[in-house]
């Protein structure tokens, strides 16, 4: 599985261990943090692909981009040969060396172009972005919140819950769509200030 957390804005002390130790059920073979710019992520590794090189947050093109991802690129071969194709140059067997290459490729296009099951942060140093994408089924969870002019995000509402300026009191629309359908449709969840990144979507962040 793996699982993704950060937040954007002044720095919370502690706050990105507590989402990773919210996140440790999805990843226990290993935990990374960054922080750059007003961008915190966490992220905790369940090593499946090149084990010795595939840790995360990481980070690519002289500590322009990076990327927290958890998921898997079904089209990874193809989409390689593209990028590499463009002169980037590829360190690792892993799919998460994909997204940073991929966007410095391709720009927001790449995010057309991925199949497969994922959900992933990448952080723009240079443009102060940070994007937010969840695959098109909606396989891979993401759940984020608005805090002010900031968001924070994870894997996993409860980690999200952990910043002290989300609204955790109960959305009784969602109350109501879980007791009428066993599942919530929209992208609520059951904390007011919580919601999903929608299927196929990506979000995009500026500071």
């Amino acid at each position: 599985m793996c699982g993704v957390a950060g937040y954007t804005g002044t720095e919370c002390p502690e706050l990105i261990s507590k989402m990773m130790a919210d996140n440790a059920s999805r990843g226990p073979d290993g935990t990374g943090a960054y922080s750059q710019n007003g961008v915190h992520f966490g992220h905790t590794r369940l090593k499946i692909i090149d084990i010795k090189h595939g840790g995360q947050p990481m980070v690519r093109e002289n500590g322009r981009y990076c990327v927290c991802y958890n998921g898997e690129i079904y089209n990874y071969g193809e989409l390689r040969r593209d990028i590499e194709g463009k002169g980037y140059r590829f360190t690792t067997t892993c799919d998460t060396e994909l997204i940073p290459l991929g966007f410095a490729a391709f720009g927001e296009t790449l995010f057309e172009r991925l199949e497969g099951m994922f959900a992933f942060a990448l952080h723009d140093k240079k443009s102060g972005h940070v994007f937010l994408v969840r695959d098109h089924l909606g396989i891979k969870p993401l759940y984020f919140a608005n805090v002010g002019r900031d968001i924070v995000f994870s894997s996993t509402a409860r980690a999200v819950a952990r910043h002290p300026k989300v609204d955790c009191a109960l959305n009784p629309a969602a109350i109501s769509e879980f007791l009428q359908y066993r599942y919530l449709k929209s992208e609520n969840h059951f904390f007011s200030g919580i919601k999903t990144v929608p299927p196929g979507s990506s979000l995009k962040w500026s500071d």
